[in-house]
């Protein structure tokens, strides 16, 4: 069922899930949408294959396509119960997919874009995945933590970005390389980061991630 049209959230408990547990339908739907470059991986899936981090949660897949690929997307998109062209908070367009298992709904995300970030390839549970660069994600999540009044994300939601922001932080101090355009963004940023870390974290961890964001602007 294809619906232009937003969704109703509340109606579609999710799954939450490992990415090393994502059932095989969820894994080849990704591998579908990833060939020819329609499709890239972005978010909470991405930030696992770069971190190798299988500790963290899922609730759901977040990719990105050019546009122009919306019928090739759609046709990726077969095997899905429901699928949504709708809206984000910021007005842009994104489909979103669900596969309705027992109770719960694996969903998958495509913000729809007219240009993508650095990639890279990335080798997990023995596929290959093309996904946005470590310093792309890095900067993405920085910017969630200061626009969290903005996005009306909960504290629990914060802390999380937080979290993987560290690590990230962490894995290009390791690589001890960082695309230097994304760097701008997250200048600017710093002080809101500041100001909304300050009621959520203690101030010895936030001055340890201040002075990791800061050891990476200096790559």
């Amino acid at each position: 069922m294809f619906v232009c049209g937003q969704y109703q959230a509340d109606k579609r408990p999710l799954k939450k899930f490992y990415f090393k547990d994502a059932p095989l339908f969820l894994i080849n739907t990704i591998q579908r949408l990833m060939q020819n470059r329609i499709c890239v991986v972005r978010g909470g899936v991405a930030y696992v294959i770069i971190c190798n981090d299988n500790t963290y949660m899922l609730k759901d897949v977040d990719l990105l396509a050019y546009s122009s690929n919306v019928e090739k997307i759609k046709s990726a998109l077969s095997s899905a119960d429901e699928v949504y062209l709708n809206k984000n908070t910021f007005g842009n367009p994104v489909l979103t997919a669900f596969w309705k298992v027992e109770a719960e709904y694996y969903k998958i995300d495509i913000l729809l874009v007219s240009n993508l970030p650095k990639l890279q390839i990335r080798l997990f549970r023995g596929c290959y995945f093309k996904v946005v660069c470590a310093s792309y994600l890095w900067a993405n999540r920085i910017s969630k933590i200061a626009e969290k009044k903005k996005r009306n994300h909960t504290d629990e939601k914060t802390i999380n970005h937080y979290m993987v922001a560290k690590n990230l932080s962490i894995h290009l101090l390791k690589e001890g390389l960082v695309v230097k355009k994304y760097l701008i963004e997250v200048k600017r940023k710093r002080k809101y980061v500041k100001s909304v870390l300050e009621s959520l974290i203690d101030k010895k961890e936030l001055m340890n991630f201040l002075k990791l964001i800061d050891s990476v602007m200096e790559l």
